[in-house]
């Protein structure tokens, strides 16, 4: 009785056999060598289903051949290899031992002449060079090898390869034409889940970020600078040093938080709350002197929150602004040319009036402004400003980011076009190979992480593509970390203070939307918190 495995048993010559089955194979064997044309080690295994066509055949012990087969090959093969189902092999070809050769693969040992324009293909001569494979070679399913090739021992041909050249020993190739992807003797990295990195990056920032801050203390003036070698003090530095221990729920160590209160007021002129320093232009309009010092605003006025303090005295500014003074310098700015510019005077201004209205009673109506910024936003873009020929997006994409920061995110409102500013921002990315290996600054990244984030709160548009961006951003970002020193702002620039505040907070908004913060053991407090500062 036959078996009922037998047909899978072809297909699948490794299996078990009945002892018909051994038979049978018995017979078919010698039927084959009887022509004169086959020899065959022991323990192999030939399916009568497969088209054994060859002029000249030899192999090893313990070899296997499937049903649908086609070889018709001159070919010599080493102990222990396999021919799948459906895989031709034609012209010379030889194998060393335990060769796998996967379903549908197709292996030609010779080639069409081609050289004589004058003749069809059909009318001229074959040409073989040969193709000889290695020991230990695992050739995947759909893999074509043409002639004159030598596959070096233990390779794997990655599924679909067309390989047109040399595999080197120990090789993974892939692709048409396949290429050598790695050496099987240089181990994969693990890649590492970007939760426990995360997780191991926020723990070593903990422990590390106070051996930055020492770092960037110069004991000499008793004072924060930026990092060891741009050694001018400014109050920048004392800020960044502070939020970047509030990340931490934590002060710096070299002096009192009271200490960094009285510094941080020091800054702000007493009888008019900006920051000139005592230094008055009574020329300039009451709207040019509240904007002239914003940077101070968000640098000096987030850091006093993170200590648990506030700017010391109200801007007495601000109140003497009118609807027509705050259009007419909308409209004075240079959004063409410099839409960056543009936008970080109206963080500037969107800040002094969010620390006036907190803490000093402020009564700034802000309809204007957001009245201003939804008219004259591109419905196409999604943005303000235009682009330039130099450097094409990277003005309005910046400026959107100081604009939406210091009004739309600081106060809860809705951005007019969330989906085409996606799509413009996402133009820009590209435009600059997503800014992993190319324009890396913390400026340009926080650029797009800030309102690709921002514009996800009121769309989900394009939400894979943002997330490939953002998931690449996390290694990237964690590998410039500096032990003991910080990141640097770019590459170009030495590891300090700015470059370790805003780089933290951009890993922090990539993980915010990715779901991930709670695996980074730290939080923004300050300047690029991504909580509502004053909900209108």
């Amino acid at each position: 009785m036959k078996s009922p495995f037998a047909d899978q048993t072809e297909y699948e010559p490794w299996l078990p056999k009945s002892e018909e089955q051994l038979a049978e194979q018995q017979a078919w064997q010698e039927q084959l060598i009887a022509s004169g044309k086959f020899t065959i080690g022991k323990g192999a295994y030939i399916s009568p289903k497969s088209q054994m066509l060859s002029p000249h055949f030899s192999c090893g012990n313990r070899c296997m051949i499937a049903a649908d087969s086609l070889v018709r090959a001159d070919l010599e093969m080493g102990n222990e290899c396999s021919i799948n189902s459906f895989a031709v092999l034609a012209g010379k070809i030889r194998m060393g031992d335990m060769v796998r050769i996967a379903s549908h693969v197709s292996i030609f040992g010779f080639n069409h002449g081609q050289e004589n324009i004058n003749k069809p293909f059909c009318k001229q001569a074959c040409t073989t060079e040969g193709i000889t494979i290695g020991d230990d070679v695992w050739i995947g399913a759909n893999v074509i090898i043409v002639d004159g090739v030598t596959i070096g021992s233990h390779s794997l041909l990655a599924a679909g390869a067309v390989v047109t050249k040399d595999v080197p020993p120990y090789s993974i190739v892939g692709g048409n034409p396949a290429k050598v992807i790695r050496d099987r003797r240089n181990p994969k990295t693990k890649k590492q889940d970007i939760k426990s990195l995360l997780s191991d990056f926020g723990q070593m920032v903990r422990e590390d970020y106070p051996n930055v801050l020492n770092d960037a203390y110069d004991s000499e003036k008793n004072c924060y600078v930026d990092n060891q070698q741009q050694r001018e003090p400014t109050s920048r530095a004392w800020c960044d040093a502070v939020e970047i221990a509030a990340f931490f729920g934590e002060t710096p160590k070299h002096f009192s938080k009271e200490a960094l209160i009285e510094q941080l007021q020091s800054y702000q002129n007493p009888a008019t709350g900006c920051f000139d320093r005592g230094v008055e232009d009574p020329e300039l309009p009451p709207l040019s002197r509240v904007a002239k010092s914003g940077y101070d605003y968000l640098s000096i006025g987030y850091a006093l929150e993170c200590l648990g303090s506030h700017l010391k005295y109200k801007n007495t500014y601000l109140d003497q602004v009118t609807a027509d003074d705050l259009v007419a310098r909308e409209e004075q700015l240079s959004w063409k040319k410099n839409a960056w510019g543009a936008g970080a005077w109206n963080d500037h201004l969107g800040t002094a009036v969010y620390h006036d209205r907190k803490y000093h009673n402020g009564t700034y109506d802000l309809s204007t402004l957001f009245g201003w910024l939804n008219m004259n936003c591109c419905p196409a873009t999604g943005i303000w400003g235009e682009r330039t020929k130099a450097g094409k997006w990277l003005q309005p994409v910046n400026g959107f980011y100081r604009l939406t920061r210091g009004t739309y995110a600081q106060f809860g409102q809705p951005l007019p076009y969330p989906v085409d500013a996606i799509d413009t921002i996402l133009m820009h990315c590209r435009q600059h190979e997503k800014f992993i290996t190319r324009n890396v600054t913390a400026c340009n990244v926080l650029d797009i992480v800030h309102p690709l984030w921002l514009c996800a709160k009121q769309t989900d548009h394009r939400q894979a593509e943002i997330e490939a961006i953002f998931r690449a951003q996390v290694p990237a970002i964690i590998k410039r970390w500096q032990p003991g020193k910080g990141f640097a702002f770019s590459a170009d620039h030495h590891p300090g203070l700015q470059g370790t505040e805003m780089w933290l907070s951009i890993l922090y908004i990539v993980s915010h939307y990715l779901g991930l913060t709670q695996h980074l053991n730290y939080k923004p407090k300050g300047v690029h918190r991504v909580e509502v500062a004053l909900n209108l």
